[in-house]
């Protein structure tokens, strides 16, 4: 009888476990581009310039992420990394954005600036760079930054998956129409603390 009981036991404890959600597997809460050592920065190789004009800085705002269903914070908390596979060293300046109707943003917070090293020569597993940052954001915010170049790109198929503004946004504005499209996905995610 005890033997029978201990095992129902055990049985019912390996399906508890077994159907309970896994928050150790799921890993840290993160938004923007999904990123691994295989994304591969394509096509970001020389720095794309901002347009229209080049040499002169503009904001680029996420509105398609590489890998993720939505470019959108998930929830409000505090992100705690900056993630980013760059194809040249460069820098930005991190902002958080929201987009309104496909085609006008604002930006909402202003970051700190990256300064980052690109992939070595013949690359073939994509160096994912961490920054270490504490950014206040709210659900629905996605992730936009400020460069006059950038090789913080994935750039393939096309379609509209960042909108770039020229002159570059700045934290107080209103919504402002953008003045170009890009078809190439930002390679830059932010991870919750």
């Amino acid at each position: 009888m005890f033997r029978r009981s201990m095992l129902g036991v055990i049985g019912l404890m390996i399906a508890m476990i077994a159907f309970a959600p896994s928050t150790l597997a799921a890993g840290p809460a993160r938004f923007g581009a999904k990123l691994t050592t295989n994304t591969q920065p394509s096509n970001s190789s020389p720095a794309h310039d901002c347009e229209p004009t080049e040499g002169q800085s503009c904001t680029r705002v996420m509105t398609k992420a590489y890998g993720r269903t939505s470019a959108k914070a998930p929830k409000d908390g505090t992100i705690g990394k900056i993630r980013l596979i760059a194809g040249d060293a460069g820098s930005l300046r991190v902002y958080l954005a929201k987009v309104k109707d496909g085609t006008k943003a604002k930006v909402v917070y202003k970051g700190p600036k990256l300064d980052f090293d690109g992939q070595p020569n013949n690359a073939v597993d994509y160096k994912i760079e961490t920054f270490n940052v504490t950014i206040p954001v709210k659900a629905g915010q996605v992730l936009a930054f400020k460069s006059t170049t950038t090789s913080v790109l994935r750039c393939d198929s096309g379609g509209t998956r960042q909108l770039i503004f020229q002159p570059y946004l700045q934290v107080g504005q209103s919504y402002q129409q953008a003045d170009d499209t890009d078809g190439c996905f930002m390679l830059i995610e932010a991870q919750y603390k």
